[in-house]
């Protein structure tokens, strides 16, 4: 007898948006909070380091948030639902810019 193991995975659209919310996370912060308010800090070997595992964390987390919703919606509303995850860091940092250059 042959058994196989389905698990429902992400679909890998909203994972392209979890991983590009990241990266523009992690480059705005590490603008703000590594250059200085420049880009200075990407000459530095050791900063590609932390933020190549900073957009891992963020994309790790937003991964781990999409997940159950996958698993508990049906397929529209759970694409839906890991869109939103992936667009809650740049709706944060949105915030974060116009109290900082307000």
């Amino acid at each position: 007898m042959n058994y196989t193991l389905q698990i429902k995975s992400i679909q890998s659209r909203p994972i392209f948006y979890m991983i590009l919310s990241a990266l523009i996370s992690s480059l705005f912060l590490f603008y703000i909070d590594e250059g200085y308010y420049s880009f200075a800090w990407m000459k530095q070997r050791g900063a590609w380091f932390v933020f190549g595992l900073f957009v891992c964390i963020l994309t790790s987390v937003q991964f781990v948030l999409a997940y159950p919703f996958q698993k508990l919606l049906n397929k529209r509303k759970a694409f839906i639902a890991s869109i939103a995850i992936a667009l809650l860091p740049l709706c944060l940092l949105a915030f974060l810019a116009v109290q900082l250059f307000a």
